[in-house]
């Protein structure tokens, strides 16, 4: 069907378009800083299951592998049918996944609600909250997608301290209820808020799209996704085990995981404005390099400074990366169909998960 005239969608960075930004900020906000915030669990999974950090890690790295292998799947359904109905979707699984997670008592069945429920659901909620900002805005696109995800590194700094706070003084199990119960109320709220500015696609075939495959731009952000994805979840598993082996307690590894969350949270905001300015695609680049200097040092850090600069400088960096990749993907491609276009790039992320 063609496109609506002009004057019959709602206004470009109008009330709607910053109502959308909270609900995706929100969204980030729990569904990233919980992720990010998995590393405070794997000592205590360790402990409760007998099992190494290693299989530990499996939980985390299985939850990353869904939601970017099933983006394929979630961002289509929103151009399609609309935001809510899959947000909706989401919502269910976080919930329960969490919430049935803290009654279990073996580690397959962590694998099965804290790795692959809140996995799943993460999908069906991060993928049409990222995409549909862009269609919003237009001269300040990056600026508001970097407050959107802001949402990630703030909650990665404050859900940390909250997590790491309930499980020394409570355990694991309450620790699942209050993040269930957090879950269901805050991105509740923010399914409420998110709505496409533009049509619903038409699509006759699921697989439409797929003309993407062949441009030469999309296959090159594709490929540094894909390696960026490599190394970029690792910190996130083993940033707090990294902390205590080198004899700090979990206090400070839960400062060090909130400093990357504080980081990311900056260069999100502060790299959206500056590629608005400077150029989208350069500053992609920068923060990729960025990264990777940044990454490459890691192990060199042994003393609190080192590691606390470490991790506010992979966040700073790294934070920027997630910010721009649908910017610099709707500077290419436009808005209307974001969804789908992030989704074949969901699937390349995938394998970078289990590393």
């Amino acid at each position: 069907a063609a496109a609506p005239p002009a004057d019959d969608l709602l206004p470009i960075e109008g009330l709607a378009a910053w109502l959308n930004v909270l609900g995706s900020f929100l969204t980030h906000f729990f569904a990233f800083g919980n992720v990010y915030s998995f590393s405070l669990f794997v000592t205590t999974y360790s402990e409760v299951f007998n099992k190494g950090r290693a299989e530990i890690s499996f939980v985390y790295q299985l939850q990353v592998a869904c939601q970017m292998a099933l983006g394929f799947f979630t961002g289509r359904l929103a151009d399609r049918f609309g935001v809510r109905p899959v947000y909706l979707v989401g919502v269910v699984f976080i919930t329960a996944g969490l919430f049935i997670g803290s009654f279990v008592d073996e580690f397959w069945q962590m694998v099965l609600t804290h790795g692959l429920l809140v996995g799943v659901g993460n999908s069906c909620v991060y993928w049409p909250a990222i995409t549909v900002v862009p269609q919003w805005f237009n001269k300040r696109r990056a600026m508001a997608t970097g407050l959107a995800v802001f949402g990630a590194g703030l909650g990665n700094f404050a859900l940390g301290l909250i997590i790491e706070t309930l499980l020394r003084t409570r355990d694991f199990r309450f620790t699942l209820r209050i993040l269930a119960l957090f879950s269901l109320i805050s991105l509740g709220i923010s399914s409420l808020l998110l709505k496409r500015r533009l049509p619903n696609v038409k699509a006759r075939s699921f697989c439409a799209g797929s003309d993407v495959l062949r441009n030469k731009n999309f296959i090159l952000i594709a490929a540094s996704a894909v390696f960026f994805q490599t190394g970029y979840n690792i910190p996130f598993s083993a940033l707090s085990p990294f902390i205590e082996d080198r004899g700090f307690d979990k206090t400070f590894a839960a400062f060090a995981v909130g400093a990357v969350g504080i980081g990311s949270a900056v260069g999100r905001i502060l790299l959206g404005i500056v590629a608005d300015r400077v150029g989208r695609i350069g500053s992609f680049q920068f923060v990729m390099f960025g990264t990777g200097v940044v990454c490459a040092v890691w192990y060199f850090c042994t003393t609190e400074p080192s590691i606390v600069s470490f991790a506010v400088l992979f966040g700073f960096f790294s934070g920027g990366f997630i910010a721009l990749v649908p910017v610099v993907m709707s500077e290419y491609f436009g808005v209307e169909r974001l969804g789908t276009i992030m989704g074949y790039i969901a699937i390349g992320l995938v394998p970078g998960s289990f590393i």
